[in-house]
């Protein structure tokens, strides 16, 4: 299991978690939680950036600054003593500071394939503000999930539209009117932003995780320039035998062998394993069929249940567990909401009894579609020093006591309180 270590950065002084399948934290304001899901984007994107390289000589400190300390804006949040080790499907990481970091490659790296890792944060309904992207903005998460939606959103032609959740709304993109709209139930179209600020927030997540989880697993995904051109030299250096940074350079001057190898790239794209005699060729395959299509998804939500009704924070988590393939992907959710832990708390247990449970039950139950098996879940909590605390305590494997049922008690406590009073 992949694994998580933060020392001394932000409010977090330690905290070293193993990172499963599904992995929720819920805490206060400023408590660490968005600290721990900044860390582990990064530590996801690194190892997806070096399997795409074939190579980790390219980082440097300077990468290191621009892509972790100014990316997640996160560069006066590193206190004395601070640290960070990630061990990967694939990758090791640690850092200390920009001149001292180590990074080591995994047994397995030579079959390392490449996936699909989306940072969703909570300024995602600035997605939906009228001539966002003409604004202008330094390089951020917030900056890549803007222009990210950008390109995504165009996915999502009217047709029937993409119903949301539980909303009783559907979505798509006008490409006519360059304008993101929504169908009411009655069959009345609106522009997004004359929407709830509830449908504002969820509908770039949910669109943005269907498109992550679901859509690049399905359709063939446009390229970009900068993906191209990392993939092309990854190539080029299997051709030439692990040539190095130098030499796959000198190379990519020469006309002759830009053209050599399209045609190249071309012909195996149409091939199969099965049809290619030449060894190298299918080694060059391989190692395309590795790099260029998605074979998993590692999500980062940020509080999911944003400007959301009870109800619906409930059915967007129950949407999310049932819409993903678990035997591939993975997320984390930072949340406020006691709602999201009792959903998943639902969906554990639907798992637990599910083959007790009567036929009608399992018809009536909304979590039962989306059972997940407690092994592959872990939540979490942080706490006043900078930790975390396991709260998955019940022997069932669920989530037992937290401080939402500390806090609950306090204002009915209260309540009662008065009440006695008005007799």
């Amino acid at each position: 299991m992949n694994r998580l270590i933060i020392k001394n950065i932000g409010p977090i002084s330690y905290v070293n978690i193993p990172i499963n399948r599904v992995n929720v934290i819920i805490g206060k304001q400023s408590s660490g939680k968005s600290t721990i899901a900044k860390l582990l984007s990064f530590c996801l994107w690194l190892e997806k950036d070096i399997i795409a390289h074939q190579d980790k000589d390219y980082v440097d400190g300077e990468l290191l600054k621009r892509e972790l300390l100014n990316y997640h804006k996160i560069a006066n949040y590193f206190n004395e003593g601070a640290y960070i080790h990630y061990d990967g499907d694939y990758i090791s990481f640690d850092y200390y500071d920009l001149e001292h970091f180590s990074i080591t490659l995994a047994d397995g790296f030579g079959s390392a394939e490449n996936g699909k890792v989306a940072y969703i944060p909570s300024e995602r309904n600035l997605v939906m503000l009228n001539n966002i992207s003409s604004l202008p903005m330094d390089k951020s998460y917030v900056r890549d999930f803007l222009f990210n939606w950008l390109s995504i959103h165009s996915k999502y032609a009217k047709n029937e539209g993409m119903p949301i959740v539980d909303l009783n709304v559907r979505y798509y993109y006008d490409e006519e009117s360059k304008r993101d709209k929504i169908i009411l139930p009655n069959k009345k179209e609106l522009d997004i932003d004359e929407a709830s600020s509830g449908i504002q927030s969820v509908i770039p997540l949910y669109v943005y995780f269907n498109y992550v989880t679901k859509w690049v697993f399905e359709n063939d995904e446009e390229t970009s320039y900068d993906k191209y051109s990392v993939i092309q030299k990854a190539l080029i250096r299997e051709i030439m035998h692990n040539a190095d940074e130098e030499e796959v350079k000198k190379a990519l001057d020469f006309p002759a062998l830009q053209q050599k190898l399209q045609e190249s790239l071309s012909i195996l794209r149409k091939a199969t394993k099965e049809s290619i005699q030449d060894t190298e060729l299918t080694s060059v395959t391989d190692l395309m069929e590795r790099l260029e299509k998605p074979h998993y998804a590692k999500l980062i939500i940020e509080e999911p249940e944003l400007n959301l009704f009870p109800q619906t924070q409930v059915r967007l988590i129950y949407a999310m567990l049932r819409e993903t393939d678990f035997n591939r992907d993975m997320m984390l959710l930072t949340t406020h909401s006691p709602y999201t832990l009792y959903a998943i708390n639902n969906c554990m247990l639907s798992y637990k009894v599910a083959d007790e449970m009567d036929e009608s039950d399992k018809e009536s139950l909304l979590s039962y579609s989306s059972r997940i098996d407690p092994q592959l879940v872990s939540v979490w909590q942080t706490n006043e020093n900078g930790t975390l605390s396991d709260i998955k305590t019940s022997p069932l494997g669920l989530i037992g006591k937290h401080y939402f049922n500390e806090v609950m008690n306090d204002i009915l406590n209260e309540y009662h309180t008065m009440l006695g009073y008005t007799e």
